[in-house]
């Protein structure tokens, strides 16, 4: 029987998901920047990025370069996160 994803679980599994988007890029420095734009701006996994459409915001506040920034976008958009 599965049991119930505790606050710090799911929180966690929201983390390794962000990570796992950034280091499937080769960005993993950037975990740090991503985070705390998730922090201050209340989200708490990507796909809550994704649903309130501030993907673009997200992407701008890594200051990535341009082919990086795409590479994310388009990872995000297609559920890859």
């Amino acid at each position: 029987m599965q049991r119930a994803l505790s606050l710090d679980e799911e929180s966690a599994q929201a983390w390794k998901g962000l990570a796992a988007l950034l280091d499937g890029l080769g960005l993993s420095d950037q975990l740090p920047a991503a985070a705390a734009w998730c922090e201050a701006n209340g989200a708490d996994s990507v796909a809550a990025i994704v649903e309130v459409e501030m993907v673009a915001e997200f992407v701008e506040a890594l200051a990535l370069k341009p082919v990086k920034a795409k590479q994310v976008v388009k990872r995000i958009e297609a559920g890859m996160a």
